[in-house]
């Protein structure tokens, strides 16, 4: 599985061709490291999961210009630090976890849905 990660790395560095891509899906790939900021260059993403895998450092702020997310799910991985601040210029977002991961700060612990994602940064 590390290995279709490295591959997604190499189209998006070298060649832009899923520009058009509207979901990702990632879960329980048992996928390790860091998510490259490159997921950023994907205009038409909707949806996202990488729940249930391994990635570590902290959540990519990257993510904060795909405004068309509907889906953001991060649940269960070994993320720290907090959520980026930009997660709430995501207007369209329904849906985003990011429980059960190291995050500090605010309660991250739960699963937004609707107009709660609005509120998520006033929570603490």
């Amino acid at each position: 599985m590390f290995a279709l990660l490295i591959w997604f790395m190499y189209i998006f560095a070298f060649n832009l061709s899923f520009t058009s891509l509207f979901y990702l899906c990632f879960y329980m790939f048992l996928l390790l490291g860091t998510i490259p900021d490159q997921f950023s260059l994907l205009p038409y993403l909707y949806s996202v999961d990488f729940n249930n895998n391994t990635f570590t450092g902290t959540v990519p702020s990257s993510f904060s210009v795909l405004t068309n997310l509907m889906g953001l799910l991060f649940g269960i991985n070994s993320f720290t630090g907090t959520a980026p601040e930009g997660f709430s210029l995501l207007t369209k977002l329904k849906y985003l976890t990011l429980s059960y991961n190291l995050l500090t700060g605010k309660s991250y612990n739960l699963t937004f849905s609707g107009e709660l994602c609005s509120t998520l940064w006033t929570i603490s």
